[in-house]
């Protein structure tokens, strides 16, 4: 059902509503208070109840009066200017924001959307957790007792089987954590997550009813506390090219090819671009091959290949030392980056899709 609500902060449509909706009232008004009456009487209509209706009381006399007639005006109008309203409802957020009002009920999402073994597992593999994935559970534990994170779940059920579990999920208080562990090995290893349960720390406890079963967690709070580790780069020389591009109908052996010429244009657009990561390392030291080698790998800023272009004709050689990003300076040629390297995911899907309109763009 739609509700009528006056905005708590007023806008520029709002104003424009309700003033269209007193204007068309108040005109409303005005034309039943002439044109309205006389097009009755004219018509003898406002005498309709003494004609089918005698037993009536005499209204004529209210039916002359002039505020007769206004207030019929004016009910007509509010009608019409709640119709009006109601067909545009409008209410606002706490910012004052204006929102529409839906006559849908609001989406209830759980606040929990995880196993704890999925959470247990991402814990371990988190860069910001020293252990292994067997002491995941106390570092689990010792959050939800300090009440960072929190844990839902059904209350014991007499030890039923999962099936059977009716108890409705709630949240874990702290306290619970202080004298109730996780069954690693049910969390960890059964094969129905459902089982994952907490027991007391003292197995000689009579507190086993106090447990609880088919534990929950929500992502959001998990990711938070152990952030994930960053994506791991797959790094490839660029002379793999010959192969990944042999693959896709990409010529760099014969002779009459430009398709070598193409792949440089390629490259060079596709690093300025951003939708190819391209590795180097800095030409510090020029004359020591040695030493450039102890460089460190590079990831090429999008800037640089607005000046430079890109070398890979010693791709054929299978030499990607010499590979090289460059541009000409005062006569001679200003070197960038040696030894260029690529993401090989990224790389394998940049033939397929960016780089396809380069070949055979060199005639």
């Amino acid at each position: 059902m739609l509700h009528i609500q006056r905005p708590a902060k007023w806008t520029v449509r709002s104003a424009l509503q309700y003033g269209a909706t007193a204007t068309v009232a108040g005109a409303l008004v005005l034309l039943f208070e002439e044109n309205g009456r006389k097009f009755l009487e004219d018509r003898h209509w406002n005498e309709f109840l003494t004609r089918w209706a005698a037993a009536m009381p005499d209204l004529s006399e209210i039916i002359d009066t002039h505020w007769f007639w206004f207030l019929f005006g004016l009910s007509i109008g509010l009608a019409g200017a709640l119709w009006v309203v109601r067909i545009f409802p409008e209410s606002s957020g706490p910012d004052g924001t204006p929102q529409i009002v839906s006559d849908s009920p609001p989406l209830n999402r759980e606040p929990y959307d995880q196993t704890v073994r999925s959470a247990l597992e991402h814990i371990a593999a988190s860069p910001s957790f020293a252990g292994k994935i067997d002491t995941a559970p106390d570092e689990l534990r010792q959050a939800a007792r300090s009440g960072t994170v929190t844990i839902y779940g059904r209350p014991e059920s007499n030890h039923m089987t999962a099936d059977n579990f009716y108890k409705p999920i709630e949240p874990i208080k702290p306290e619970h954590w202080r004298d109730f562990g996780f069954s690693a090995t049910k969390c960890l290893f059964h094969e129905d997550t459902r089982q994952c349960r907490t027991e007391p720390d003292d197995n000689r406890s009579a507190r086993y009813g106090e447990a609880y079963v088919d534990l929950r967690v929500n992502s959001a709070e998990i990711k938070a506390r152990w952030p994930e580790a960053p994506a791991s780069i797959d790094r490839i020389p660029i002379t793999a090219f010959r192969e990944l591009g042999a693959a896709l109908g990409w010529d760099f052996a014969s002779g009459g090819s430009h398709h070598l010429m193409d792949l440089q244009e390629a490259v060079r657009q596709g690093g300025l671009d951003g939708v190819l990561t391209v590795w180097g390392r800095l030409n510090r030291y020029p004359r020591s091959e040695v030493l450039m080698k102890q460089e460190p790998l590079d990831k090429i800023p999008m800037e640089h290949w607005r000046e430079f272009k890109v070398h890979l004709f010693p791709m054929l050689d299978g030499n990607n030392l010499d590979t090289k990003t460059w541009r000409p300076k005062n006569g001679e040629t200003e070197v960038g980056y040696v030894d260029l390297h690529l993401d090989r995911s990224q790389a394998s899907a940049w033939l397929k899709r960016e780089a396809v309109p380069f070949k055979g763009k060199t005639k």
